[in-house]
């Protein structure tokens, strides 16, 4: 794990890109790695609320 990367709010794995989620089994907003963001979308009342990327502040714009 580098510094840049973030950790899974569900299952703890680090990784560069996370999803902003919640739905009625989870009320509070997360951010989950790609694999717990599809068990997620798939649970009634799924909202999405964004992407967080490590490398966001080395991007060129």
């Amino acid at each position: 794990m580098t510094e840049s990367d973030f950790s899974c709010d569900l299952c703890r794995l680090a990784g560069p890109v996370q999803y902003r989620v919640c739905s009625h089994s989870e009320p509070q907003w997360k951010f989950v790695c790609r694999t717990c963001w599809t068990r997620v979308a798939a649970q009634q009342g799924y909202r999405y609320g964004g992407t967080r990327k490590a490398d966001r502040r080395r991007r060129k714009r």
